[in-house]
């Protein structure tokens, strides 16, 4: 489902997770002809309070926060580059709290898991609308019914959170990893486990497809470089 709205083009997944570990995370490359962008999904059981805008702007960042017409949360976030980065670099996101749900889309021009990695193109694709046209996707609240769990699970290790806007993350939290230099991950919800092989109930599979292909084909979870 997440594929068949990002823009067309060839995609390599990074990681992935199902339904079963409580919180969906998909991390992929996608090539559209224009230059290389980077991804990270996830959707979680969330029942805190909805992440806006910093009171205090870092320079050249833009957000945006709206209350939807359903009671909705949207945060839309363009983090400029930080210190350390290449020049140009970019992390646009899209981060929505409904209600018993969060999650979160981000699109990146260059590695995040390498900051200093090249940028790969001027912009990320979507642009903020467009990131939010894709979060805001009515199919995702039946994505989010189906999650496991309460809306306010307990706290084991490992596990994220939903990042503060601004405070990007540049990687799918592994359980009794710590995050990349210069990064943080905090602890909120159930994580970990392996993107299935086979149906069972309650189970959602981030099968990513390529443009034009008459059925989806399961994607293995592969290991983060």
């Amino acid at each position: 489902m997440l594929t068949e709205l990002l823009p067309r083009g060839t995609v390599e997944v990074g990681e992935a997770r199902g339904t079963e570990s409580g919180t969906p995370q998909l991390r992929l490359l996608l090539d559209d002809g224009h230059g290389q962008v980077q991804y990270l999904f996830w959707i979680m059981r969330f029942g805190g309070a909805a992440a806006g805008c910093p009171s205090v702007a870092t320079g050249g960042d833009a957000c945006t926060e709206t209350t939807r017409p359903d009671g909705d949360h949207l945060t839309l976030y363009q983090a400029a580059t930080r210190g350390g980065e290449p020049a140009g670099s970019k992390m646009w996101s899209a981060l929505l709290t409904g209600h018993g749900y969060q999650m979160l889309l981000e699109e990146w021009n260059r590695d995040p898991q390498d900051r200093s990695a090249p940028i790969t193109r001027t912009d990320p694709p979507l642009t903020p609308d467009q990131l939010a046209a894709v979060v805001t996707d009515p199919r995702w609240k039946q994505v989010a019914a189906a999650l496991p769990g309460s809306p306010t699970p307990p706290l084991p290790s490992g596990s994220p959170k939903p990042p503060v806007p601004g405070q990007a993350s540049p990687e799918l939290p592994v359980p009794g990893e710590s995050a990349a230099p210069g990064w943080t991950v905090v602890v909120d919800g159930p994580a970990g486990g392996a993107l299935p092989t086979g149906p069972g109930p309650g189970v959602l599979r981030l099968t990513p497809q390529s443009p034009g292909a008459a059925e989806p084909t399961p994607a293995s979870p592969t290991p983060a470089p």
